[in-house]
């Protein structure tokens, strides 16, 4: 980005934070998770963007060599109490030194997992997946309708206004809305100010009932944005919670294969499309010659969420199942590979600096592949 001289803007820390709460805002998160800025003070100047899955000791060096002093890890480095600063912890360390270089780490993590274009849809993309939608509803993302009344000739400022702060979105549609006329009214009294109508008296005015949903997490935002535009001294208003949520916000994602697969067709092609080669598949003896259509897919532990699949979905895909996770699964006659933590969110960690280096072009963005661990299976 450049400033209208030419000159190349300065971004902090804050910028960058502002970036990445509107790409996967914060509220999408689950409440026990640790995003947000780590390390670091949000007023420092970043020099260049270094992502990575995690924050160790070997990306700090990493970093430094690229010019690199902003960290964006998908798994918080800070995440159980830290009792003690002691270096000879690799996860500790990578904390003391960073904050003694100056350098300054953010996350995002499960809000980023249910983002739309985030670590799921990464995952969905990378094994070719179509039609795809999420797995799992997120609670966090559900929706509010924001209702007012107001005279029929401030329905569309107000409606600009409410759509600027993030009502009225759906898909890929803004300022959506209702209005229906209607009469109201009020007693004013004598030291009000009405905008229409008279003091000492019942008042009936004509008025159109303007209503707009919005994310849970901008009510207050846009309540603010109608307040300020509302022709009234006091408009009345409605804040209703709904059971819908955003439609492409959520956890994992479902979508249908390139091609009708088998079990083993299906491990062989996670293996070569997440060069995953210690994938692993559980199934129950007679789903051999299934013909699998419709996979549902989670990057990281997703094991715990076998006996929530939703039906219609062939197999499951996730990052880590355990023993008694897959044995479940198995029993419920379902058909799940393993195809490693790593392996199912880096798709969404190479996306992530993609984004950065499309919306900070004047920044180096450098990307940490760290070498995937492999337990004997």
């Amino acid at each position: 980005m450049t400033d209208p001289t030419g000159a190349k803007r300065e971004h902090t820390v804050a910028d960058v934070r502002a970036w990445l709460d509107q790409l996967a805002p914060p509220a999408w998160g689950v409440s026990w998770d640790r995003g947000g800025l780590q390390v670091g003070r949000p007023d420092a100047t970043v020099t260049g963007i270094c992502v990575c899955l995690n924050l160790r000791p070997e990306v700090i060096d990493f970093a430094r060599e690229h010019g690199a002093n902003l960290f964006i890890a998908h798994h918080p480095p800070v995440w159980d109490p830290i009792k003690a600063l002691r270096t000879d912890h690799p996860g500790t360390l990578a904390l003391v030194r960073a904050a003694a270089m100056d350098m300054h780490c953010l996350a995002a993590h499960t809000c980023l997992d249910v983002a739309p274009g985030g670590i799921n849809d990464a995952l969905a993309d990378a094994l070719g997946l179509t039609e795809t939608r999420p797995l799992f509803p997120s609670e966090e993302a559900r929706q509010v309708k924001i209702i007012t009344f107001l005279p029929a000739d401030h329905v569309a400022p107000v409606r600009r206004a409410m759509g600027e702060a993030g009502a009225g979105m759906i898909g890929i549609y803004r300022e959506c809305a209702f209005s229906s006329p209607g009469t109201g009214s009020f007693f004013a009294p004598d030291e009000a100010s009405p905008f229409t109508g008279s003091r000492g008296q019942l008042n009936e005015e004509p008025e159109v009932r303007l209503e707009m949903i919005a994310p849970r997490y901008l009510a207050d935002a846009v309540v603010a944005a109608m307040r300020a535009a509302h022709p009234y001294e006091e408009p009345a208003y409605d804040v209703v919670p709904l059971e819908n949520t955003r439609p492409d916000v959520g956890l994992g994602r479902a979508g249908l294969l390139p091609e009708p697969m088998t079990p083993a067709r299906l491990l062989a092609h996670a293996r070569e499309k997440l060069s995953a080669p210690a994938a692993r598949l559980a199934m129950p003896r007679d789903a051999e010659n299934r013909t699998l259509r419709v996979v549902g897919v989670l990057g990281g532990s997703g094991g715990s969420l076998v006996q929530r699949i939703p039906p219609g979905i062939d197999a499951y895909l996730t990052g880590e199942v355990s023993y008694h996770q897959a044995l479940d699964a198995v029993t419920m006659g379902r058909i799940v590979i393993e195809a490693g933590h790593h392996e199912t969110e880096f798709p969404g960690v190479r996306r992530l600096a993609e984004h950065l280096r499309g919306d900070f072009p004047d920044l180096p963005v450098v990307l940490f592949e760290e070498d995937p661990p492999h337990l004997p299976g």
